[in-house]
């Protein structure tokens, strides 16, 4: 999702979709803070509170496969149903194509690489293959560092 200026009103939506436009804000309002309303927002934070997908409202937060799909596209469902925690127009095609893919996998299960996250000092994700990559990494940050404090 992103944020539309229409009219001078800030609009919740989704780039290039139908779905309604969710009013949050009137930047020709002089005491009007984009970064304020993108944290307060009562609107906003509604739209958190119903699209999170362990919300006992919304109609994925029973499903196993919830955290693959999240629900699909809030969006979408939004245009069609109304409704930002209704259950997704393909929620059955999502369903089944996540489960066949996981089926898919466990049986080619070299297609699977070991992936290692970690968050850097600077807040960035570096991904590793392999966890000699993961070593390699450290150490030299290890490195750098101790020459910074020397």
């Amino acid at each position: 999702m992103d944020v539309a200026v229409r009219l001078g009103w800030y609009y919740l939506r989704v780039p290039e979709h139908q779905c309604r436009r969710i009013r949050v804000g009137n930047i020709r309002n002089a005491r009007f803070d984009l970064l304020q309303t993108w944290r307060n927002s009562p609107v906003l934070n509604d739209v958190r509170r119903q699209t999170a997908i362990d919300n006992t409202n919304n109609a994925c937060s029973e499903c196993i496969i919830r955290y693959w799909c999240l629900g699909g596209c809030r969006g979408e469902t939004y245009a069609a149903k109304g409704m930002l925690n209704a259950k997704a127009c393909n929620c059955r095609d999502l369903r089944k194509s996540i489960i066949e893919m996981f089926w898919i996998l466990a049986d080619n299960s070299q297609w699977i690489k070991t992936m290692t996250h970690i968050i850097t000092s600077a807040g960035q994700d570096k991904i590793f293959d392999t966890e000699d990559d993961v070593k390699s990494d450290v150490i030299s940050r290890q490195k750098r560092e101790s020459k910074k404090s020397s």
